[in-house]
């Protein structure tokens, strides 16, 4: 842990608390537990939506979330971190990262990861507590909003990283990279990801801080770094994801760095709606018990390469049969609807029709604006480019399938929504 000419004998200490995705959104109030909070020296927090009044949405695919600033009051203390790179935070355009960072600035916090151009966002930003240098990267896989040489936005992760990795190297105790991006709702990361996580350690970093995945994913001690894939929603609206298991809880690992040594403990919270407050809770007893559970399923495969493997390709199919053959127009996908209940073919007729009217024109020979979007949105995104390389690879036999009845059985428990779309 010690950097060159900066800790001789003198022990420091520092507890680091990281958290994963904070959007608090909807008509509700939020009270969250600050004992946590109060006792470390540093929260680093994924900032998932702008904090705006602004009323100009980006086109893009997907949501364009938003919350009122006003709601920061009491749930950002001095010692946090925000880190701004993810794909909302330019939901609402140049407008709505200046308010974000203008709410975020008036309560202490300090931000990472976007800003008004290209070098701008990919600065690091460093902290000095207790004797040590934090230094602290954030960087999104490429979706919406990405900033360029001459345009504000999110820092996007690109070669780069490297370079920034190894220069935070030499002159801080502790690296730490924030990462936005992996597959979302699966419970583990797909093998190609694990190894670009890993390579970041590799290249110098302690910490890895995952988040996107919006339920929690494994984590590891990889040489000398630790790696949480994905933390899963900190704070969020409970009416958006009361039908999604796993996503009203998550991780909030305590790091203790010391000099010499990086320990760690892994807590979670969980997220209780009562009337109109929201509230961030510890769990009980027997959710903990649940969560150990959960966790240790996610943790095994990321030991096990063949099993990893499997376990991506049955998310892959899935999400190809569910979604992505759909969206590209591709017959698979026509079939798929077939296999929906009356409920889910109404909802699919409706975004079918919503999509048409938001691309303004419709032709039977040129596609609609939301679809190039979200087509767009699907070959960008280097995670959404492995899964549906990965569901062609087996579809045509170009990769080994790597399924099993025990691929099956795991994927079936953890993702239960996407039993139908299983092809075995």
């Amino acid at each position: 842990m010690k950097s060159k000419d900066r800790i001789k004998n003198t022990v420091f200490a520092m507890k680091i608390l990281l958290r994963g995705d904070f959007a608090p959104l909807g008509p509700h109030s939020y009270k969250i537990d600050s004992t946590s909070s109060n006792s470390v020296d540093l929260i680093l927090v994924n900032a998932e939506i702008p904090f705006t009044h602004a009323a100009s949405k980006q086109p893009k695919s997907g949501p364009n979330l938003s919350g009122n600033p006003t709601i920061l009051e009491g749930s950002v203390t001095a010692n946090s971190v925000f880190s701004l790179a993810n794909n909302h935070t330019m939901d609402y355009g140049e407008q709505g990262l200046k308010d974000t960072v203008d709410a975020l600035h008036r309560h202490g916090a300090k931000i990472v990861g976007a800003a008004g151009n290209l070098e701008q966002a990919e600065a690091p930003l460093t902290v000095d507590l207790n004797g040590m240098r934090i230094g602290i990267l954030a960087r999104c896989e490429t979706q919406f909003g990405i900033a360029t040489h001459s345009r504000a936005g999110v820092a996007p992760l690109s070669p780069t990283l490297y370079r920034d990795i190894r220069k935070l190297r030499a002159n801080c105790d502790v690296v730490i990279v924030s990462v936005h991006g992996a597959a979302e709702m699966c419970p583990w990361p797909s093998p190609e990801w694990q190894s670009l996580l890993r390579s970041f350690v590799d290249a110098g970093a302690n910490v890895v801080h995952g988040h996107h995945s919006h339920i929690p994913q494994g984590y590891e001690r990889y040489a000398d770094g630790l790696i949480f894939y994905g933390l899963g929603n900190y704070v969020i609206d409970p009416d958006d994801w009361v039908n999604t298991p796993n996503a009203l809880w998550s991780l909030t690992p305590l790091l203790t760095v010391t000099s010499e040594c990086l320990e760690f403990k892994v807590e979670t919270c969980v997220i209780r709606q009562k009337a109109n407050m929201v509230i961030i809770d510890n769990p009980s007893e027997q959710e903990r018990v649940q969560h150990i559970e959960y966790l240790a399923k996610c943790c095994e495969p990321l030991c096990n390469v063949d099993l990893l493997t499997g376990l991506w390709q049955e998310f892959a199919l899935r999400e190809y049969f569910q979604t992505h053959a759909r969206w590209l127009g591709f017959p698979e996908g026509e079939s798929a609807v077939t296999h929906l209940s009356g409920r889910e073919r109404l909802g699919s007729i409706y975004w079918g029709l919503r999509n048409a009217v938001r691309g303004n024109r419709y032709t039977t020979n040129k596609s609609t604006t939301q679809q190039l979007l979200t087509r767009y949105h699907l070959f960008a995104c280097k995670s959404h480019r492995n899964a549906l390389k990965t569901a062609l690879g087996v579809l045509s036999s170009e990769l080994p399938d790597m399924r099993t009845e025990t691929t099956q059985r795991l994927a079936d428990e953890m993702m239960p929504w996407t039993v139908k779309c299983r092809t075995r």
